[in-house]
């Protein structure tokens, strides 16, 4: 769904907002990308689709990538923040209390350089514009990773984000389709944590779903039954839930 996220701000200064594996080697080289069969902690990617932040939490760690892969003063990387932190500009869907925003800014500042932000472990990285949809990119995911012995929490993972994205329901069986491995083996892996996450994808993309239609029925109005800009900004304002650091 379409966000009315100002991003064109941080790239307009500079601000990186992904980055690829640093001193992690990928196992295999395509052109689309990278394959990593150990897995990798080091990809950080913010602002990708839609999700919008929705706690302090989050919020807390989407800052700490921004200091760890960019090269900030304080008074940019405060900047940063605070332009993140109002609800006016599309990437958070709360409204923050100026103080506990002040506080985390202060908080992430003054930690560690050295200490990276956590992250969930990435095997399959795609190159930014690398021309496939998001369908074929759920296919090299399944392959790749269905392909390996060691199948993990953290490979399911990966093949539910590709599966939401492609606006698809994440099941046992669309699972157990994307990885190529059986039902009983996805079971074995899954854990409480995982079927959390499955619901809520699947009620992320109901809520998705729900504002693409009233979107629509907007959009068919007559001009004087709507007030049409003001109406749109409404539904993209309303956002939908982000995730837990995997990556954004």
């Amino acid at each position: 769904m379409k966000s009315n996220r100002r991003i064109k701000w941080l790239w307009d200064r500079r601000i990186v907002t992904r980055q690829n594996p640093v001193t992690d080697k990928p196992t295999e080289t395509y052109h689309w990308g990278w394959f990593y069969e150990n897995g990798t902690y080091e990809c950080y990617e913010l602002f990708i689709n839609s999700n919008l932040i929705i706690s302090y939490k989050s919020y807390l760690w989407h800052i700490a990538v921004l200091k760890h892969i960019n090269q900030l003063s304080y008074d940019d990387f405060r900047e940063v923040c605070l332009f993140i932190a109002d609800i006016n500009n599309g990437f958070v869907k709360i409204n923050m209390d100026n103080k506990k925003v002040e506080d985390i800014i202060d908080k992430v500042h003054n930690e560690n350089p050295d200490r990276c932000p956590p992250n969930k472990v990435r095997k399959v990285i795609f190159k930014i514009g690398c021309g496939l949809e998001r369908h074929e990119k759920r296919s090299i995911v399944g392959q790749l990773i269905g392909r390996s012995n060691r199948l993990s929490s953290d490979d399911i993972h990966q093949s539910m984000k590709y599966i939401h994205q492609s606006n698809c329901r994440v099941t046992v069986a669309s699972l157990s389709r994307a990885i190529e491995c059986s039902r009983p083996t996805l079971y074995k892996v899954m854990n409480d944590e995982m079927r959390e996450e499955m619901k809520r994808l699947n009620e992320l993309l109901k809520d998705e779903e729900l504002q693409r239609k009233e979107l629509r029925t907007l959009q068919g109005r007559p001009k004087e039954e709507s007030t049409s800009r003001e109406a749109l900004d409404r539904v993209y304002n309303r956002g939908i839930d982000n995730q837990v650091p995997t990556n954004g």
